[in-house]
């Protein structure tokens, strides 16, 4: 009786099991790169400039010291329910992995380890598209994500999209424009002649100061007893992200263009906005070479609050600190509330394939970083250069060495999640720490890494 009991139970468990998998798909998938280098930070610039552009006098360096680290790793769970006339329903959860460290870098400010801390939503997809809703890169990144060979590591974020690459809600880390996007609903349509297709995406104002019983830490509650929670200036937060690309794939050419803009970013004036757009793509030759470009432009609107002098101001992460524009500083007080930082970039790539061995390198360089025109020594350029041995299609393992070069004024560090882990946005570490390059300083990084794909 017991033996029959114990059949049935478990005949009943497996049921509902099969029957799902008539309707149901899930998969598992990841990524896991792991490095070992040796990374240096020489050559900041003299104290003399930086106390002239209000960035203290220290002329710190990052020493050249080795590392375990993790470019890019992450482990996801994904799949669909068909629910009948080419409507499925589509989910997807996906967890960043720090392999060489299990807590976060600096104490706080990652997101490895977090589940659902990297592309995650739920949504419908069809004939019609896809519609999905959650964490997910926005379009503009999604637009030229497949450019650069080193994407995840030191590559070209070193000088484009901001300088960096992360999970974000709108206004956070302002001068980013390479981010996986909280809160976001996106549409993204099916494909075309082809290989053309699209994406559009609306991050929400879900930030907006609606609160005045627990006001956040630094704001403060409206006089008005309108129950909003606002900046001592009196400002209201109301920050909301608009992002679109488009993307053509076939054969041998890949080409993508994107746009973005960010809403009142700044919570230090009443409005304030951010553009940027890019194109790029690549397109490989028969005897497996492949070559490519990205070209973009940033321009950030309403600066107020934002010091240009300090480097407190968020892009600075972009192009390091900025002088104050003489325009602006004649009388004592800028008028950044009405300047506008404009940042123009581009990059190259060239990747060579010759059975299971490849040479990739990388170029990319600031041509333009100014504030209303006015800008002096605030460029950037970074140039990485590696080589791949495939051991499969799935796993390789590859040696490279990159090199970011700064203006004096200039502060951009590695992105993409990987090279130094620095204190404050503009690249220049807090006073009593050992992290982060002064202004100024070329990064130096050799690497011997392995990368596997399931």
């Amino acid at each position: 009786m017991n033996k029959k009991l114990i059949a049935l139970a478990v005949a009943g468990a497996i049921a509902p099991t099969v029957a799902l998998a008539d309707d149901s798909t899930t998969v598992m998938y990841g990524l896991l790169n792991v490095e070992f280098d040796r990374t240096s930070a020489t050559g900041p610039t003299d104290p003399g400039i930086l106390a002239a552009y209000s960035q203290g006098t220290a002329a710190r360096v990052f020493e050249s010291r080795q590392r375990v680290s993790t470019p890019l790793g992450l482990i996801g769970f994904r799949g669909t329910e068909k629910l009948g006339k080419e409507l499925n329903a589509f989910w997807q959860i996906e967890s960043g992995i720090d392999i060489d460290n299990a807590r976060p870098p600096n104490g706080t400010g990652t997101q490895n380890g977090i589940i659902g801390s990297r592309n995650t939503g739920v949504g419908l997809t069809g004939s019609f598209g896809t519609v999905i809703a959650g964490t997910w890169d926005t379009p503009y990144k999604v637009a030229t994500v497949k450019v650069d060979p080193w994407s995840g590591n030191a590559g070209m974020h070193g000088v484009l999209h901001g300088n960096s690459s992360s999970t974000n809600d709108a206004q956070q880390n302002r001068q980013m424009f390479d981010v996986r996007l909280r809160n976001t609903v996106q549409y993204w349509t099916p494909t075309f002649f082809g290989g053309l297709s699209g994406r559009i995406a609306y991050g929400a104002n879900e930030q907006l100061s609606d609160y005045n019983n627990n006001c956040p830490a630094g704001l403060i509650a409206a006089a008005n007893g309108s129950g909003g929670c606002y900046q001592p200036n009196g400002y209201r937060q109301d920050p909301s992200t608009w992002s679109a690309g488009v993307n053509f794939e076939n054969g041998p050419i890949y080409l993508g263009a994107g746009y973005e803009r960010h809403n009142n970013y700044n919570p230090n004036q009443q409005s304030s906005k951010d553009d940027g757009w890019k194109v790029g793509g690549t397109f490989t030759f028969p005897f497996g070479l492949k070559l490519g470009g990205i070209y973009e432009q940033i321009t950030y609107r309403g600066l107020a609050g934002q010091t240009i002098k300090g480097f407190a101001f968020p892009v600075a992460s972009v192009a390091g600190a900025l002088p104050c524009p003489s325009a602006y500083c004649a009388f004592g007080t800028p008028d950044f509330g009405n300047a506008a930082l404009h940042v123009n970039s581009f990059g190259l790539i060239a990747v060579q394939t010759i059975g299971q061995h490849q040479i990739r390198a990388t170029y990319a360089a600031n041509t333009s970083v100014k504030v209303n025109g006015d800008g002096q020594s605030m460029k950037a350029r970074a140039f990485n250069l590696g080589y791949a041995y495939l051991l499969s299609k799935r796993t390789e393992v590859y040696v490279r060495y990159n090199r970011i070069i700064n203006q004096d004024l200039s502060g951009n560090v590695y992105g993409g999640g990987t090279g130094l882990n620095v204190a404050t946005p503009s690249g220049q570490a807090l006073t009593g720490t050992t992290l982060g390059p002064t202004l100024g300083s070329d990064l130096t990084q050799v690497a011997l890494g392995i990368k596997t794909v399931f």
